[in-house]
């Protein structure tokens, strides 16, 4: 129910993220270091140097965590997982990448939208990427996928600075 609510909200415009300093790779560790007891039988790796940006920490670590729990869960044992920040001119990059299948095709068109469940074994609920998705928009940034054989990359981008 609260994540419901918090996408009706998101939609609305009613999400605002706080503006404070948010030193990515800071929160990324810790993030890795959380879930990595998850990832029994996962090399799961964090790369980058420190990017800061201005936003809600405790937002963006919710949108990051539903990435990696996602890789997590469809990454198949003896996989890897890398969680890589980088610096893109005005930008901050939040890369997830995990090896494994590949999204279906059919799938790509809406894997942000709510109750979209690849796995139907897994105990989500299916809001984790629709949240991930309103959680970038509230930064005024963008989230792609890209897929391939073997390698599955889902990519934040939030701009370095708040619009003053």
């Amino acid at each position: 129910i609260g994540d419901m609510l918090f996408l009706a909200k998101a939609e609305h415009g009613l999400v605002a993220p706080g503006t404070g300093e948010v030193p990515l790779r800071g929160l990324c560790q810790r993030l890795v270091e959380y879930y990595g007891i998850l990832a029994e039988n996962l090399s799961l790796e964090l790369r980058g140097d420190e990017v800061g940006v201005q936003g809600d920490q405790l937002m963006l670590e919710r949108a990051i965590g539903n990435l990696l729990v996602n890789a997590i869960h469809h990454t198949p044992s003896g996989g890897q997982i890398v969680l890589t920040i980088a610096r893109e001119a005005e930008r901050a990059a939040i890369t997830v990448s995990n090896s494994g299948p590949p999204i279906p095709p059919d799938a790509l068109g809406r894997i942000f939208d709510r109750f979209v469940r690849l796995n139907h074994d897994s105990e989500g609920s299916g809001l984790g990427l629709a949240i991930t998705r309103s959680i970038v928009r509230a930064h005024r940034g963008t989230i792609a996928v890209r897929t391939g054989e073997r390698t599955t990359e889902f990519v934040i981008r939030i701009p370095l600075q708040v619009a003053q």
